[in-house]
């Protein structure tokens, strides 16, 4: 067998696929959606003090938060980092959440994640005066429920938050926060 011909071959079928795409390859990924300059409100440092309701799994307390929100990837998502204090009822909390536009919904999603296990996924359609909500399914009461995590802007530097979970019929606060800006990160 002529080994020289079997490698010609296979070099060939293996370059052809590299040449095409080569070609129909952009240069440059594409410009970030404009509504997710909706988001920019969330761009730079916060600092919040906030209270969680009592739950089943335990009594309220109050605490500290810091949030940093950017955009990341290009502008085309981004990233927002939760860290509650550790007090004497709960340890640190910290959670990473990514923020986006899906164009094909008409819609904004997000996905957080925390340090104690729980996963967050819900949508919004974005601001509606001062107010966002989102909802969608978390973990955060031990098994998958709904929830609302409604963001009212109180200016140019501060928002509230309140996060409720249904539980069977009713609407329950689980925490809410009111953070300041007190910093910028850089944007896009």
């Amino acid at each position: 067998m002529d080994h020289r011909w079997l490698g010609t071959t296979l070099g060939l079928m293996l370059l052809a696929p590299l040449a095409h795409a080569k070609t129909n390859t952009p240069t440059q990924p594409p410009p970030p959606s404009a509504e997710l300059k909706q988001l920019d409100f969330f761009s730079g440092e916060w600092k919040c003090t906030g209270r969680m309701f009592d739950t089943p799994a335990g009594p309220g307390y109050s605490f500290q938060a810091t949030v940093k929100g950017q955009p990341i990837l290009g502008g085309q998502w981004y990233s927002i980092e939760y860290t509650q204090k550790a007090t004497k009822q709960s340890p640190e909390v910290v959670t990473r959440g990514l923020w986006g536009w899906v164009p094909q919904k008409k819609e904004l999603t997000r996905t957080f994640v925390d340090n104690m296990g729980a996963i967050d996924q819900a949508t919004s359609p974005g601001w509606q005066g001062d107010k966002m909500v989102w909802s969608g399914q978390c973990n955060c009461t031990g098994e998958m429920a709904p929830f609302r995590h409604t963001f009212t802007k109180q200016g140019d530097t501060q928002v509230s938050d309140s996060f409720e979970v249904k539980t069977k019929d009713t609407w329950q606060p689980f925490v809410e926060n009111t953070c300041k800006k007190t910093g910028k990160l850089s944007l896009r």
